[in-house]
């Protein structure tokens, strides 16, 4: 890219988590979005404004309350996705460059990329009562989530361009297989379970209730998923519960879905890449052979993007 201060900037809204990672630094935020209905003396959290209506975004959400539902279509191009997106370019100080989005396999499509280039194009954003405008007519990319976790594995081993490699992206909800043959995507091969993350965490759920009898929330399971602690804390209190059990009951599954989807693959994959989530916690489970865990498991995907932006931008000037 020209030294003109101009930014690349990869971007995966998950539906738990939004990954961002720039020429500046990488980080991460809940996936969380609520509307603003009216301003109170007391609140420090500036609201987004899209389209007029006002929003909070990420852990400030959380803490609101009134969490909108993101595990949905309609939420890609809707004005709180447009506030999810702004919150990640603002926290980079993103003024102008190149944009990187990734979209599920099943959702990737040239029509489904423009519908999303022009809400951006045509969104009105303000934050804190100034506006912001980030000039993206001409410089967002979108390209298929797992093609990210592809292009942030072949940076790191560039041998690898000319394989066969199958991509499995661990995700809150779902998992998405896809393949790359001869550094080639093969949009007639890709695929999605529903076993991502939230199984795991439905799991853990379960065997508190079995033990103790009564429900935890989401956000608890989650926490003691991601920490591996065979300990759940509640009100101060700590309850010992087995969480490896849930875990490894849950990579089994995984194991088993990433076998299946190599032996029916037009294309024997030469190496099967894994990231997302969950990757790190089951990484000792997975038993399929030549699969290995991607190099920043949780970031590869945004990683990705915002490599295949710089390339494509060096190809283009």
């Amino acid at each position: 890219m020209e030294d003109n201060g101009d930014m690349c900037i990869g971007i995966d809204i998950g539906y738990g988590f939004t990954k961002v990672h720039s020429d500046n630094k990488s980080d991460s935020f809940p996936t969380a979005v609520s509307a603003m209905f009216r301003k109170t003396e007391f609140s420090c959290v500036k609201p987004i404004s899209v389209n007029g209506k006002d929003f909070i975004v990420g852990k400030d959400a959380e803490t609101h309350g009134g969490v909108l539902e993101t595990r949905t279509q309609s939420f890609v191009c809707s004005d709180p996705w447009i506030a999810v997106l702004t919150y990640a370019l603002h926290t980079h100080n993103f003024q102008s460059g190149v944009i990187v989005l990734g979209l599920p396999p099943g959702m990737y499509s040239q029509r489904y990329g423009h519908a999303i280039k022009e809400s951006m194009k045509n969104a009105s954003v303000f934050i804190d009562g100034m506006e912001l405008q980030y000039r993206v007519n001409g410089n967002v990319k979108i390209i298929p989530q797992g093609a990210g976790i592809y292009f942030s594995h072949t940076k790191d081993n560039p041998d690898d361009i000319l394989k066969n490699v199958a991509v499995v992206d661990c995700g809150h909800e779902t998992l998405d297989f896809a393949l790359f043959a001869e550094n080639k995507y093969i949009e007639s091969v890709t695929s999605s379970v529903r076993l991502g993350a939230s199984v795991a965490i439905d799991e853990i759920k379960s065997e508190f209730y079995k033990n103790y009898h009564f429900q935890i929330n989401s956000s608890a399971a989650r926490n003691a998923l991601i920490h591996g602690r065979d300990e759940i804390v509640h009100l101060g209190k700590s309850y010992p519960v087995n969480i490896k059990k849930c875990i490894e009951a849950y990579a089994l599954q995984v194991s088993a879905a990433i076998d299946r989807f190599i032996e029916n693959a037009p294309n024997t994959p030469d190496v099967a890449i894994v990231a997302g989530g969950p990757a790190e916690l089951i990484r000792e489970y997975i038993k399929v052979h030549n699969v290995s865990i991607a190099n920043n498991a949780i970031m590869a995907n945004a990683i990705g993007y915002w490599y295949y932006g710089i390339q494509t931008s060096i190809s283009e000037s």
